[in-house]
């Protein structure tokens, strides 16, 4: 009896697709911004493009929350899934917030520190080919744990210098400290 009670259960597994189509929307905005903060001429049609972007990915948002309420069984906890769309769509907010102001303020150069940010957060949205897995995907049990630096040593030598560099000023990602942080 239960197995058909659960056979009827509506059931919605496009979540994934739909979390993957937000982030193409989002890595899009990213490099509109980023090509905005080059200047010149095309900073108005990159500020539509991520406007546009913007659009799809409230669109994608919109679709995710009407199938949270419509769905029973979902591959994850409903609250987990409306909050990881609205994380992912508050990024793009403000990529949105960024290029409309520099239209209504009508800034044509940028700083450094500016072209520094807006690098920096092209680089956290860059792409993943579809169906591969991402390094650092995942959570990993952790076990609670009191502070040791000497172990924290450790893994940050394990896990950490290959990107960060040994002494934390950035290799392939962003350093950790200094001039060349993005420290805000």
């Amino acid at each position: 009896m239960m197995r058909w009670f659960h056979a009827l259960m509506p059931k919605e597994e496009r979540f994934f697709e739909l979390f993957a189509r937000h982030s193409d929307a989002v890595l899009a905005g990213s490099q509109a911004l980023r090509a905005m903060m080059e200047g010149g001429a095309a900073i108005a049609s990159n500020c539509e493009a991520v406007v546009a972007n913007e659009h799809k990915a409230d669109d994608v948002t919109r679709e995710v929350l009407i199938a949270v309420r419509r769905t029973f069984i979902t591959p994850f906890d409903r609250g987990s899934i409306r909050d990881l769309i609205t994380a992912m769509d508050n990024a793009i907010d403000q990529m949105q917030k960024t290029a409309k102001t520099v239209i209504l303020f009508d800034v044509t150069e940028f700083t450094p520190q500016m072209k520094a940010m807006v690098a920096y957060m092209k680089f956290l949205s860059r792409g993943t080919l579809a169906d591969t897995v991402a390094p650092g995907r995942g959570m990993q049990n952790m076990p609670k744990l009191a502070g040791d630096s000497a172990r924290g040593q450790g893994v940050f030598s394990a896990s950490c210098v290959r990107c960060h560099g040994a002494d934390g000023a950035g290799l392939v990602g962003p350093a950790l400290w200094g001039p060349r942080s993005f420290s805000v």
